[in-house]
């Protein structure tokens, strides 16, 4: 837009699972990933974290914002071939139009969702260590 200044900048760019390594991870553990439009590329970089991870905090994109960027379902795809569903959507971003932008959607680990919902206690048994 006139009157704004954009500055195109070279990052370098490297896995989580580079980055990280299971022994860094103590549970439970959460992942926040808020990187406007780059979500699916970084979950993807975290692959190999994924069965030490308990929770994933993700603002996802509905609506496409970003070129070259992904869509709803391929995050929604990807995450649950991964094994982790909704857990709980915690806000929506909406246009003028009232179509959703955005949400802030909580993904849990199926584990997580099923002893949720039957009272279990899967936290103390991670955190603890005993299964």
């Amino acid at each position: 837009p006139e009157g704004k200044r954009y500055e195109t900048v070279e990052v370098k760019v490297r896995r989580l699972d580079e980055v990280l390594c299971k022994e860094d991870l103590a549970g439970p553990v959460l992942l926040k990933v808020d990187t406007e439009g780059y979500e699916l590329k970084v979950l993807e970089g975290a692959v190999n974290l994924f069965p030490y991870i308990d929770l994933i905090f993700v603002e996802a994109s509905v609506l496409k914002r970003f070129h070259d960027s992904y869509t709803f379902y391929e995050l929604m795809s990807f995450l649950r071939t991964n094994g982790f569903d909704i857990f709980q959507v915690l806000t929506a971003n909406k246009d003028k139009r009232g179509l959703i932008r955005f949400m802030d959607i909580l993904f849990a680990k199926e584990a997580f969702l099923a002893e949720w919902a039957g009272g279990g206690d899967y936290y103390e048994r991670r955190v603890h260590g005993v299964d």
